[in-house]
């Protein structure tokens, strides 16, 4: 005589596999965390940023963590940049649509022209 009938350990085994999974995919993560790439917080941008960001060679993740820049002021500045050519002095960002004297002093320090 079985407790169980076939289509109730079907069920039960599936219940215990998926709970397996789960405990697996928790202790998986937990070693190995994953990587934060995008957005990050403004504190985040200028820790990350010892060394200025290239305008000229930068792609749209380096720009988005530029503090002050954002996703659409950072695809304004890769179009600017394919249509123009690179920036030849930093005043010419103020070409690009959404940068004015204020946000472009706000994240000077964080990039180079070379």
């Amino acid at each position: 005589m079985s407790w169980f009938t076939n289509q109730e350990k079907k069920v039960i085994l599936f219940v215990f596999t998926v709970l397996f999974v789960g405990i697996f995919v928790s202790w998986y993560l937990k070693l190995h965390p994953l990587k934060k790439t995008y957005p990050l917080n403004p504190e985040e941008k200028k820790l990350l940023h010892k060394e200025p960001v290239n305008i000229n060679t930068a792609d749209f993740n380096d720009l988005i963590n530029i503090p002050g820049i954002g996703p659409s002021l950072a695809e304004s500045i890769l179009e600017y940049r394919k249509n123009n050519g690179p920036f030849k002095e930093t005043q010419e960002l103020l070409l690009v649509k959404g940068i004015g004297q204020k946000k472009l002093k706000e994240f000077t320090r964080y990039i180079s022209l070379k």
